[in-house]
Formats: structure tokens, C-alpha cells, sequence
């Protein structure tokens, strides 16, 4: 993307969320959702609390967020150099939901455990009905583009072990 565009939107939605932080007396960890207008952000809510937009910043900065809103709370604002932490992070951090395709009975759930590209994972043998979440996964990509790839490519490996092929009725 554009790196200086990608400056500007930054620059804004930190001014933003200072602005917020201040009209609002808020401490700790709080989302600002916008959207992007002519490249300036516009608020559609402020969500007092700790977002799901939260874990995509803990793996693109290695910040430990619940840790950061703890000392904040207690009035320690930890340094943190935002323009800095860019710089040195490469490609972008993805977080999609794996919906059900169909009723699903998952086994061996306990394995992804151990996948940190995998979280909210179901009970081994728990029943998730057409249209209900299955689990979250997470991927990068050196582009918007690669990272989407990423997710679409994780979220078929849930399918597969979710979905066993059919297997023709003799």
C-alpha cells in the first residue's frame, strides 16, 4: 500500500482516539471503530473495553495488551512508539471467524490447542450447528491481498479437519 497514506490514516486515528481518550476521561484499553472517509476517520462508536481488534495488534507489535491496560489502570502509561513499531513490522496481521458450512461434530479439538494460528477452540466432539462459529484463525501476508489469501488458506485447513470427505455408500 500506499506508506504514506498508511502515515496519514495513523497519524488521524491516533489524534482521534487522544481526542476520545480526553473528551471521555477513558483509561486503559478502549476501541475507536471508524471508517475511512477521504482518508480522515469518522467514529461510528467507542467501545469502552478491550476489543476483538485487540489480539491483531498484540501479534503485529508483540504488545501484550491486558497487561498494558493493567499498569494503565493504575495510572503507568508504558511507553510506546507507534511510528517506530511500524517501521519495524513488516506485512499485515489477519483474524477471521470459520463459520459452519453445515452441522459439524469436531474431534481431536485439543490439538489445535497448540496452533497459535488457531483460537476459541471448540470441545472435542461439541456439536456446532450450519451458520455457528467454529473457531478464529489468524495469518500474515505481505499485502492486504497475501494475508486474505493466508486466512482463505487456514480457515480450509478447519474445513478439511472438520468436514471428512464423504465416503461412497456401498
Amino acid at each position: 500500500g500506499d506508506s504514506a497514506f498508511d502515515d496519514r490514516v495513523c497519524d488521524a486515528a491516533a489524534a482521534l482516539a487522544r481526542a476520545v481518550t480526553e473528551e471521555f476521561g477513558l483509561i486503559g484499553v478502549n476501541g475507536v471503530d471508524f471508517v475511512l472517509r477521504d482518508g480522515i476517520p469518522v467514529t461510528i462508536e467507542v467501545n469502552p473495553r478491550y476489543s476483538a481488534s485487540m489480539e491483531l495488534a498484540e501479534r503485529a507489535y508483540g504488545v501484550p495488551v491486558f497487561a498494558v491496560h493493567a499498569r494503565a489502570c493504575a495510572g503507568e502509561l508504558p511507553r510506546f512508539d507507534l511510528a517506530r513499531a511500524r517501521r519495524r513490522t513488516a506485512g499485515v496481521v489477519g483474524k477471521a471467524i470459520v463459520y459452519a458450512r453445515r452441522a459439524v461434530r469436531p474431534t481431536r479439538t485439543e490439538r489445535w490447542l497448540a496452533d497459535h494460528t488457531v483460537r476459541d477452540v471448540p470441545r472435542p466432539g461439541e456439536r456446532i450447528a450450519r451458520g455457528r462459529p467454529i473457531c478464529t484463525v489468524f495469518a500474515t501476508g505481505a499485502s492486504a491481498a497475501a494475508c486474505h489469501a493466508a486466512l482463505a488458506r487456514r480457515a480450509a485447513r478447519v474445513y478439511r479437519a472438520v468436514e471428512p470427505a464423504r465416503r461412497n455408500a456401498v
